[in-house]
């Protein structure tokens, strides 16, 4: 067999081959069947598979999943996702929710906002969730995030209470960036200038509380602005 003719045969059997793979990968067996989505707790399952809006039939190679996940994500409750092809026929959709973190008041409702200040509904109560407020007051639009650095502040410190968030009335945070809480007994926490120092503020704060608790001192304020933190008892009314 002469040289050039094995070469006609080696192209012809790798055409041949290319061919019954493309007829192959192009055929029924590797049409998407099925879509699973993980990581969904408040999102309904149907809502995120309608919003992939993934077309019927495709083919799980030609699957835009790009265009799917942008979709996916403009859902007020998800935070992230991503789209995966699972060989031969199934697409698999990850979400990560966004958790609700605090809520602030708006008009005559309140909108739940996750950590990142990013708004994922409105409901007619805080339902339990620490009240945060800032200056100004920032324009809420359900799946998008809040424009005011200062409102995040207030989350931000919220969060630092941690399971002691429930003694918190408000957190407000106001344009120059000053924090101060307002507890739920009626003492205000004067935390100063919002910066990477909340978490050790909340900390010292609670930590002076316990201390008041204790004494059975019943104190205004407790202002954090300076070196040394300055406990202001409250005054006692005089009997008339």
């Amino acid at each position: 067999m002469s040289r050039r003719l094995r070469v006609v045969l080696l192209m012809a059997w790798v055409a041949a081959v290319a061919g019954a793979a493309c007829v192959f990968l192009n055929s029924s067996f590797f049409w998407v069947k099925s879509v699973q989505v993980l990581g969904n707790a408040r999102v309904k399952t149907e809502e995120i598979v309608a919003a992939a809006a993934l077309p019927e039939g495709v083919n799980i190679l030609k699957a835009p999943l790009g265009e799917a996940a942008e979709r996916v994500a403009g859902i007020p409750l998800v935070k992230s996702v991503t789209c995966r092809r699972r060989f031969p026929d199934t697409i698999e959709i990850v979400v990560t929710e966004r958790k609700a973190a605090a809520v602030t008041p708006h008009h005559n409702s309140f909108v739940v906002l996750d950590e990142d200040g990013w708004a994922m509904e409105v409901r007619q109560a805080p339902g339990g969730l620490p009240l945060v407020t800032a200056d100004p007051v920032s324009k809420m639009v359900v799946g998008q995030q809040a424009d005011s650095q200062a409102l995040r502040w207030a989350i931000q410190c919220a969060a630092a209470f941690g399971p002691r968030v429930g003694d918190v009335a408000e957190v407000h945070c106001d344009s120059k960036n000053q924090i101060t809480v307002y507890m739920t007994g009626g003492l205000r926490g004067l935390l100063g200038q919002a910066d990477s120092t909340i978490e050790r503020k909340v900390g010292v704060l609670l930590g002076i509380i316990n201390d008041v608790k204790q004494s059975g001192l019943e104190v205004e304020y407790v202002d954090l602005r300076y070196e040394k933190p300055v406990v202001k008892p409250r005054q006692k009314s005089r009997p008339g």
